[in-house]
């Protein structure tokens, strides 16, 4: 590994983290010099705080075999609102239960893991029901539509993060693919709203370096990342 500090931070049934002294160090040859296990589907790293809209590209130069996801989280301020659109017909409410919030997010699964097949997230393929009976009776949702059709929806909870600190985890990003850049605007606006009504902690989220919108969005919002999340694609 040269003169590249790497020093184990985690370990974890699913991948270890490690802590890295310089970002620009994280590569294929990094990832290979750690002779990662293949029966653990992710390695992370951790590296000094930027602000997500400085790394651009969202990219590491890593094998196409891996996800790359960035854990992003809002700034000490709180979230920033982007310029209020237009509503484009895009209305928003508050599950009326859990029943409904569950619903959809089976809804929502389904069509994600047909669209994706075995490139979906190692997530999304193997804890929706951990994810159901544990998570969402404790979440807090919005969910989006129009002209009384429902179209997508995001949720959070609280929880302590790895670092120690309590946030509110975005569990469920709203789907953005196949709308107008209208409709998106307006989605993203009333996210947002919701987002810094959303109490005292820190939002935060794992955001696909394949998802160019969200990054946009985060971004935009002043969002900061520290880490790096490699999955192998179809583990």
């Amino acid at each position: 590994m040269g003169k590249t500090k790497v020093s184990l931070y985690r370990k974890d049934a699913r991948g270890n983290t490690y802590k890295v002294g310089d970002r620009s160090a994280i590569d294929q040859m990094l990832l290979d010099s750690l002779g990662l296990p293949k029966d653990k589907p992710y390695c992370g790293f951790i590296f000094k705080r930027v602000p997500l809209k400085s790394l651009k590209p969202l990219r590491f130069k890593v094998s196409p075999k891996y996800h790359q996801m960035f854990y992003c989280f809002s700034p000490e301020s709180g979230v920033k609102l982007p310029p209020e659109p237009a509503a484009a017909g895009i209305t928003s409410r508050l599950p009326k239960n859990l029943a409904e919030l569950v619903r959809y997010t089976r809804l929502e699964h389904r069509e994600l893991i047909k669209r994706e097949g075995k490139k979906a997230g190692y997530s999304a393929r193997h804890d929706l029901e951990d994810y159901v009976k544990k998570f969402l009776p404790k979440a807090k949702a919005l969910l989006f539509f129009k002209k009384g059709k429902f179209l997508t929806h995001g949720a959070y909870f609280k929880r302590k993060n790895m670092y120690g600190f309590t946030d509110n985890y975005m569990s469920w990003h709203p789907k953005l693919e196949g709308l107008t850049p209208a409709e998106r605007r307006s989605i993203n606006y009333q996210e947002a709203v919701w987002l810094k009504n959303s109490g005292k902690h820190r939002v935060s989220l794992f955001n696909s370096a394949k998802m160019d919108a969200y990054y946009r969005f985060f971004a935009d919002m002043d969002f900061q990342t520290d880490r790096v999340l490699f999955e192998r694609i179809g583990a």
